[in-house]
Protein backbone atom coordinates (compact mmCIF):
# COMPACT_ATOMS: atom_id res chain seq x y z
CA UNK A 1 0.00 0.00 0.00
CA UNK A 2 3.41 2.50 0.68
CA UNK A 3 3.50 3.10 -3.33
CA UNK A 4 0.27 4.60 -3.82
CA UNK A 5 1.06 6.57 -0.89
CA UNK A 6 4.11 7.96 -2.05
CA UNK A 7 2.02 8.99 -5.30
CA UNK A 8 -0.23 10.70 -3.41
CA UNK A 9 2.66 12.85 -1.77
CA UNK A 10 4.31 13.04 -5.29
CA UNK A 11 1.19 14.26 -7.27
CA UNK A 12 2.17 17.75 -5.25
CA UNK A 13 4.99 18.29 -7.63
CA UNK A 14 3.20 18.60 -10.39
CA UNK A 15 1.52 21.62 -8.41
CA UNK A 16 4.96 22.93 -7.62
CA UNK A 17 5.78 23.05 -11.52
CA UNK A 18 2.05 23.84 -12.67
CA UNK A 19 1.48 21.58 -14.50
CA UNK A 20 -0.21 18.22 -15.59
CA UNK A 21 -3.90 20.24 -14.94
CA UNK A 22 -6.56 20.11 -16.15
CA UNK A 23 -9.05 22.18 -18.76
CA UNK A 24 -10.06 26.13 -17.22
CA UNK A 25 -12.87 26.36 -14.99
CA UNK A 26 -14.62 28.14 -12.55
CA UNK A 27 -15.11 25.57 -10.07
CA UNK A 28 -14.61 26.25 -6.27
CA UNK A 29 -11.45 24.03 -5.92
CA UNK A 30 -9.69 25.57 -9.19
CA UNK A 31 -5.74 26.29 -9.38
CA UNK A 32 -4.95 29.71 -10.77
CA UNK A 33 -1.55 29.98 -12.98
CA UNK A 34 -0.17 33.04 -14.05
CA UNK A 35 2.22 33.02 -17.41
CA UNK A 36 4.85 35.18 -17.70
CA UNK A 37 3.86 36.35 -20.95
CA UNK A 38 0.79 38.54 -19.07
CA UNK A 39 -0.51 39.08 -15.65
CA UNK A 40 -3.84 37.15 -16.08
CA UNK A 41 -4.39 34.37 -13.57
CA UNK A 42 -6.12 31.42 -15.60
CA UNK A 43 -7.95 28.92 -13.35
CA UNK A 44 -7.93 24.91 -14.06
CA UNK A 45 -9.34 21.99 -12.88
CA UNK A 46 -5.82 20.92 -10.25
CA UNK A 47 -5.64 17.37 -11.39
CA UNK A 48 -3.28 16.89 -9.33
CA UNK A 49 -5.48 17.67 -5.77
CA UNK A 50 -7.59 15.26 -6.94
CA UNK A 51 -5.58 12.39 -7.95
CA UNK A 52 -3.61 12.88 -4.51
CA UNK A 53 -7.09 12.43 -2.81
CA UNK A 54 -8.08 9.65 -5.06
CA UNK A 55 -4.61 7.76 -3.66
CA UNK A 56 -4.82 9.19 -0.44
CA UNK A 57 -8.24 7.17 -0.43
CA UNK A 58 -6.74 4.30 -1.76
CA UNK A 59 -4.02 3.57 0.68
CA UNK A 60 -6.75 4.20 3.53
CA UNK A 61 -8.35 1.43 1.78
CA UNK A 62 -5.54 -0.74 1.03
CA UNK A 63 -4.44 -0.43 4.23
CA UNK A 64 -7.63 -1.63 6.07
CA UNK A 65 -8.00 -4.30 3.62
CA UNK A 66 -4.03 -5.42 4.17
CA UNK A 67 -5.31 -7.94 7.21
CA UNK A 68 -8.18 -9.62 5.25
CA UNK A 69 -6.80 -10.59 1.86
CA UNK A 70 -7.79 -13.60 0.97
CA UNK A 71 -4.58 -14.98 -1.67
CA UNK A 72 -0.85 -13.65 -2.16
CA UNK A 73 -0.72 -11.10 -4.86
CA UNK A 74 -4.56 -9.29 -3.80
CA UNK A 75 -3.18 -6.07 -2.32
CA UNK A 76 -0.76 -5.12 -5.72
CA UNK A 77 -3.73 -6.33 -7.92
CA UNK A 78 -6.01 -4.44 -5.78
CA UNK A 79 -3.82 -0.92 -6.09
CA UNK A 80 -3.95 -1.48 -10.01
CA UNK A 81 -7.71 -1.70 -9.78
CA UNK A 82 -7.83 0.99 -7.52
CA UNK A 83 -5.21 3.41 -9.42
CA UNK A 84 -7.22 2.60 -12.93
CA UNK A 85 -10.31 3.20 -12.14
CA UNK A 86 -9.33 7.11 -10.74
CA UNK A 87 -7.20 7.49 -13.20
CA UNK A 88 -9.75 6.74 -15.78
CA UNK A 89 -12.05 9.98 -14.83
CA UNK A 90 -8.99 12.03 -13.45
CA UNK A 91 -7.17 11.48 -16.99
CA UNK A 92 -10.50 12.85 -18.50
CA UNK A 93 -10.00 16.41 -17.23
CA UNK A 94 -6.27 16.86 -18.69
CA UNK A 95 -5.22 18.87 -20.93
CA UNK A 96 -1.81 17.39 -21.95
CA UNK A 97 -2.89 13.80 -22.78
CA UNK A 98 -1.06 11.43 -25.58
CA UNK A 99 -3.86 10.09 -27.94
CA UNK A 100 -3.74 6.53 -29.93
CA UNK A 101 -3.42 7.85 -33.36
CA UNK A 102 -6.66 10.15 -34.47
CA UNK A 103 -8.76 7.99 -32.81
CA UNK A 104 -9.61 10.53 -29.40
CA UNK A 105 -8.70 7.92 -27.02
CA UNK A 106 -6.08 8.96 -24.46
CA UNK A 107 -3.66 6.00 -24.30
CA UNK A 108 -3.60 6.60 -20.25
CA UNK A 109 -7.18 6.28 -19.63
CA UNK A 110 -6.97 2.88 -22.50
CA UNK A 111 -3.74 1.63 -19.59
CA UNK A 112 -6.20 2.61 -16.72
CA UNK A 113 -9.25 0.96 -18.07
CA UNK A 114 -7.55 -2.21 -19.01
CA UNK A 115 -6.33 -2.04 -15.78
CA UNK A 116 -9.18 -1.74 -13.74
CA UNK A 117 -11.34 -4.76 -15.76
CA UNK A 118 -8.31 -7.08 -15.55
CA UNK A 119 -7.98 -6.20 -12.05
CA UNK A 120 -11.45 -7.04 -11.01
CA UNK A 121 -11.20 -10.48 -12.87
CA UNK A 122 -8.16 -11.39 -11.11
CA UNK A 123 -9.64 -10.23 -7.99
CA UNK A 124 -12.89 -12.41 -8.55
CA UNK A 125 -10.67 -15.18 -10.56
CA UNK A 126 -8.12 -15.58 -7.44
CA UNK A 127 -10.96 -14.85 -4.18
CA UNK A 128 -12.40 -18.03 -6.28
CA UNK A 129 -9.52 -20.37 -6.89
CA UNK A 130 -7.03 -19.39 -4.02
CA UNK A 131 -7.12 -22.44 -1.89
CA UNK A 132 -7.01 -24.28 -4.69
CA UNK A 133 -4.04 -23.12 -6.03
CA UNK A 134 -1.29 -23.65 -3.45
CA UNK A 135 1.21 -20.44 -4.57
CA UNK A 136 -2.05 -18.27 -3.80
CA UNK A 137 -2.42 -19.03 -0.16
CA UNK A 138 -1.33 -17.00 2.18
CA UNK A 139 0.23 -19.69 4.27
CA UNK A 140 2.25 -20.65 1.10
CA UNK A 141 6.08 -20.01 1.50
CA UNK A 142 8.09 -17.60 -1.07
CA UNK A 143 11.02 -19.18 -2.59
CA UNK A 144 13.18 -17.14 -0.10
CA UNK A 145 11.40 -18.68 2.55
CA UNK A 146 11.88 -22.06 1.30
CA UNK A 147 15.53 -20.85 0.89
CA UNK A 148 16.49 -19.58 4.42
CA UNK A 149 14.84 -22.68 5.80
CA UNK A 150 16.89 -25.22 3.92
CA UNK A 151 20.18 -22.99 4.65
CA UNK A 152 19.28 -22.94 8.55
CA UNK A 153 18.96 -27.35 8.20
CA UNK A 154 22.29 -27.19 6.94
CA UNK A 155 23.47 -24.73 9.48
CA UNK A 156 21.94 -26.81 12.15
CA UNK A 157 23.57 -30.46 10.13
CA UNK A 158 27.12 -28.82 10.36
CA UNK A 159 26.48 -27.61 14.13
CA UNK A 160 25.69 -30.78 15.20
CA UNK A 161 28.03 -32.49 13.22
CA UNK A 162 31.15 -30.15 14.39
CA UNK A 163 29.61 -31.03 17.82
CA UNK A 164 29.81 -34.92 17.77
CA UNK A 165 33.27 -34.67 15.78
CA UNK A 166 34.54 -32.80 18.79
CA UNK A 167 33.31 -35.20 21.26
CA UNK A 168 34.81 -38.20 19.29
CA UNK A 169 38.06 -35.66 18.60
CA UNK A 170 38.06 -35.88 14.84
CA UNK A 171 37.51 -32.68 12.75
CA UNK A 172 33.48 -32.74 10.82
CA UNK A 173 34.00 -32.65 7.17
CA UNK A 174 32.50 -29.18 5.96
CA UNK A 175 29.71 -28.93 3.01
CA UNK A 176 32.63 -26.57 1.39
CA UNK A 177 35.32 -28.91 0.54
CA UNK A 178 32.93 -32.40 0.24
CA UNK A 179 32.27 -31.30 -3.39
CA UNK A 180 28.59 -31.96 -3.13
CA UNK A 181 25.44 -30.69 -4.12
CA UNK A 182 24.61 -28.94 -1.37
CA UNK A 183 28.03 -26.96 -1.32
CA UNK A 184 27.09 -25.02 -4.57
CA UNK A 185 24.02 -23.82 -2.82
CA UNK A 186 25.58 -22.70 0.55
CA UNK A 187 28.34 -21.00 -1.98
CA UNK A 188 25.95 -19.09 -3.85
Amino acid sequence: PSVILAQAIGRWGNFMNGEAHGGETDIFCRMGLRYSENAVIHYYHPTFLYESLWNLLGFILLYSFYKKKKFNGEIVIGYFTWYGLGRVFIEGLRTDSLYLGNTGIRVSQLIAGVCFVVGLVLIAVGRRVADRIPALRLDAPSGCEERFAAEESRRSAKKTADSDAQKGGKAAPSPEKDGGEDSKDVQN
